[in-house]
């Protein structure tokens, strides 16, 4: 395989030979949306539904000195052009989006306060994660920091998260970042419901909304889920 062009480099697309699937294949990733409000968007683009959010690609070209995404919607017609699928195409951008745009999973006041590192977790000598003095709750985006909310179906991730902290309840906070809350006893789930509906309530989420749902992983064992008004996974 060749190697990755950084994500962060500005591409000229009149430099790509966008005809050719193998010139942009490394570059095409994805972005969550929500499924019911962006149906419209949607006629024309290849997408995969994934609970009540959907996911479509896009060719990344980047980002400007500004911090604004340079992107093209990946249409029904590319994959004409290409001579794919549209299972081909959602395999590669999956497999190519945690490379291009790494996830970034730390504790809330630590991102809000500027840093930009992956919590490891907190291990006891045995290698068990320690609970004691783990934080309650914690950010779940890309590097970017920009439509990270995809990170939700990078593959394998909520179970490193998992491994880390245990079970936890995720909040849509926006296209742009999930926030997760570890589950805890005194946690209630329709309080942390309340919240995603009340934020959402906000003319500033407008654009940038996401779901009115709670969604819930727990491990393997209870994969990611919407949580119902009667739902309560805690021991």
């Amino acid at each position: 395989m060749s190697k990755r062009t950084s994500s962060d480099q500005i591409i000229n697309l009149a430099k790509l030979e966008i005809e050719d699937y193998e010139s942009v294949r490394e570059r095409i990733v994805v972005r969550a949306v929500n499924k019911k409000r962006s149906m419209s968007l949607l006629k024309d683009t290849p997408h995969l539904d994934m609970l009540d959010l959907t996911l479509f690609c896009y060719i990344d070209l980047g980002i400007t000195d500004d911090g604004w995404t340079q992107a093209v919607r990946v249409r029904k017609r590319h994959l004409e052009l290409w001579g794919i699928t549209k299972a081909r195409l959602f395999d590669d951008a999956l497999e190519n989006t945690p490379h291009c745009l790494p996830p970034l999973f730390a504790p809330l006041d630590e991102v809000m306060t500027g840093i930009n590192e992956n919590y490891t977790g907190d291990f006891t000598e045995d290698g068990y994660p320690r609970s004691e003095g783990l934080p309650l709750s914690f950010i779940l985006t890309n590097m970017r920091k920009r439509y990270g909310a995809c990170t939700l179906f990078y593959p394998g991730l909520l179970e490193e998260v998992y491994n880390k902290i245990g079970a936890f309840y995720i909040l849509p906070g926006s296209i742009h970042e999930l926030f997760l809350i570890r589950d805890k006893e005194f946690i209630d789930p329709e309080g942390l419901a309340k919240v995603v509906m009340d934020v959402n309530q906000c003319e500033e989420m407008i654009p940038e909304y996401l779901s009115d749902h709670l969604y819930y992983y727990g491990g393997k064992d209870v994969p990611l889920q919407i949580v119902s008004d009667s739902c309560s996974f805690s021991d």
